[in-house]
This record gives structure tokens, sequence and C-alpha cells, in this order.
């Protein structure tokens, strides 16, 4: 019996470091926090009074290797498919680290992560960089914000983004503004460019922008 106790024991413990040098989560309460994990800097969820407000898929594999299905991925250095490396960049499936750890800043919650160029990234996309990756929770509010450093000599292009998957009860009532004005390319119809002119635009109809 003792012997069993310890063993059980054992493997929970394992299984909270394994968690723990996984990911990290800020709370503020149990009805005000988020979670990110350290494989790709992927938040994957964020608690907002109880409520979930992120979407993460169930066929998501947490290997550290694969991107994560839903959440908020950052996408760097290239959106969409690239002929140098895997879809969307690999900021998404590349373990960032701690610069700034989880502190109280008056009634929020700061955490700082970073990426820097590797053997692997240069390998890909040959240049000198650094990505930082803040993350503020306070009561009703997720502030996300991304820097990216040129670290080198060379300049260079790229794309990036937080590719986030917002969680709602019903895609209809949902409204997006601040658009209007905007080039975009129309892949429902078949890539064609166009110009948002709408103040508010909402999901009626099948849309991949």
């Amino acid at each position: 019996m003792d012997y069993m106790f310890y063993t059980k024991q054992k493997v929970l413990n394992e299984k909270l470091k394994e968690k723990m040098e996984n990911k990290i989560c800020l709370e503020l309460d149990t009805q005000n926090k988020v979670e990110v994990f350290f494989h790709g800097a992927t938040i994957t969820s964020w608690v907002c009074d109880g409520k979930e407000k992120i979407f993460l898929s169930s066929k998501s594999v947490f290997d550290n290797k694969k991107a994560i299905r839903g959440g908020i991925p950052i996408v760097f250095p290239n959106f969409g498919p690239w002929e140098k490396g895997p879809q969307h960049g690999f900021a998404r499936i590349k373990r960032w680290n701690l610069k700034d750890s989880v502190r109280k800043i008056d009634d929020k919650l700061r955490v700082v992560l970073f990426l820097k160029d590797d053997e692997e990234t240069h390998a890909l996309w040959n240049y000198n960089f650094e990505l930082e990756y803040e993350i503020i929770l306070g009561l009703k509010t997720l502030e996300t914000n991304l820097i990216v450093k040129n670290t080198g000599t060379d300049e260079f292009d790229f794309t990036a983004l937080l590719h986030t998957y917002f969680k709602v009860d019903d895609v209809g009532k949902v409204s997006i503004n601040d658009l209007n004005g905007l080039n975009y390319i129309d892949k429902v119809k078949n890539g064609i460019s166009e110009t948002e002119s709408r103040e508010a635009i909402t999901i009626d109809q099948e849309i991949d922008r």
C-alpha cells in the first residue's frame, strides 16, 4: 500500500512538473485567468468573468512539435503557405522562454516571453531577430503586444500577427469594426482583391479573407 501511494504520488509530481515546464498561468482569481504554453507562446485559455473566451480544438496535440490548434498562435515571419518552411512561419512551433517573469502591476498581471534566432531558424530564414511577447491580464481585459527586433545588420521583410480564435455563442451576432477602407483578398471569390466598405462587418455567409 505504501509503495502504491509513493508510485502514484511520484507520477502526479512528474505530471505537475511537466505542466509547469510546458506552460505558465496568470491568475487574478478563479474567474479571471490566462494560460500560455511555452511551445509557440500560444495562449490556450482566457477565462474572463468565469467564461472562456478562447476556442481550442479538441484535436489539439500538445507534443511540443506541432502547432496548437486554436488559441492565439503567433504567426512569424510569414503568413500562409511559405516556400522556405512551415505554413505561418516557425514562431508558433518554437519553444519560447521567459524574459520577464510574472509580476503584478497595479491590479494586473504581466509576463514577457521571447524568441531569438538560432541554427534552426537560420536554416529556413537567415536573419538575426528577437521577438518579445507581452501578455497583460486584467479584470475583464487581456492585452497582448508583439515586438519584432532586427538584431542583425541585414534588413528583412516579414509578416506577423496574433491569429486569435475567439469562442462565441452565436457567430451571427458578431460584428467587427474599424476595417472600412482596407483592402483584402477574398479566397471565397478565387482570390480577388476588394476594398471593405462596411462600417461593421457581420458574419452572414462563408468568409475567408
